[in-house]
């Protein structure tokens, strides 16, 4: 098969069917591989696997990226790896030793990112929680 065809052949991330070439990179495949091992045996509220939800959004990463040049070819795949780790600190026993070292020479940068993911998710989770009991108060408030 030449490389044309295997472009054009259905490839499989984590049972997701996957078209942008950036999905089928080695080192989004090895982040892919991490983050399903850390994520095993969790499940979204559809019942489906919570990997799906990782390839997703490296997707969405992939579209809003584009084709990048080759002189920027290496912070795009950090990046659409971060994507596909996003959840990884947060949401299983993973450290992020442990992700840096899964995924070899580029793991420092893209752990640095996920990292920066987890902090912006954790503040994220805060304003909700304040908004939320802000809401609850004036709905008691109200009630009186």
């Amino acid at each position: 098969m030449n490389e044309e065809e295997m472009e054009k052949a259905e490839f499989k991330l984590c049972g997701v069917t996957v078209e942008n070439a950036l999905l089928k990179e080695k080192q989004v495949v090895q982040a892919a591989e991490v983050a399903m091992k850390a994520h095993f045996g969790q499940k979204r509220r559809s019942g489906e696997d919570y990997i799906v939800h990782c390839i997703e959004t490296a997707r969405i990463v992939c579209a809003l990226l584009g084709d990048p040049p080759k002189e920027r070819k290496r912070i795009v795949l950090e990046s659409v790896c971060a994507a596909v780790l996003h959840d990884v600190l947060d949401d299983t026993n993973c450290t992020l030793r442990e992700l840096e070292m899964g995924l070899g020479g580029y793991g420092a940068e893209v752990g640095k990112l996920v990292t920066s993911v987890s902090k912006l998710s954790q503040t994220n989770q805060m304003l909700r929680r304040r908004r939320r009991a802000r809401e609850t108060h004036d709905k008691q408030r109200l009630q009186e």
